[in-house]
């Protein structure tokens, strides 16, 4: 079951907190975990640390409950919840937008992330 739940959180465009926190206190930690990251959307020097920080959890402690509920590490959950913000302002028709609001400083970032393989979920 809760492989099942990992998978629809990395395939789906949006991200159904429901889906993937079945109780309360996970559902409350996702919702301040997906704010926090899509607070600091823009900032590209955000990381696991500030992550967190903003969170009020230690590094250790962050990781195993990000693993368990989503199957991913810190690092690839921001990146993910990037992607999909990416995905969604893809609909704009300029990918010059995307970058810069994203602050994707490589191109090639956005490239290796969005080759025909891993858009699965568009």
């Amino acid at each position: 079951m809760r492989r099942k739940r990992n998978e629809e959180f990395q395939k789906g465009e949006e991200v159904k907190v429901e889906e993937v926190a079945l109780n309360e206190i996970d559902q409350k930690f996702m919702n301040d975990a997906l704010a926090a990251v899509e607070k600091n959307m823009s900032n590209e020097e955000y990381d696991i640390d500030a992550f967190a920080s903003d969170v009020c959890m230690s590094r250790s402690t962050l990781y195993r409950k990000i693993v368990s509920l989503t199957g991913q590490k810190p690092s690839e959950f921001i990146r993910t919840i990037r992607l999909k913000h990416a995905a969604r302002l893809m609909l704009q028709p300029c990918t010059s937008t995307i970058l810069f609001h994203l602050r994707i400083v490589e191109d090639m970032v956005f490239i290796r992330n969005f080759a025909p393989s891993k858009i699965q979920w568009l």
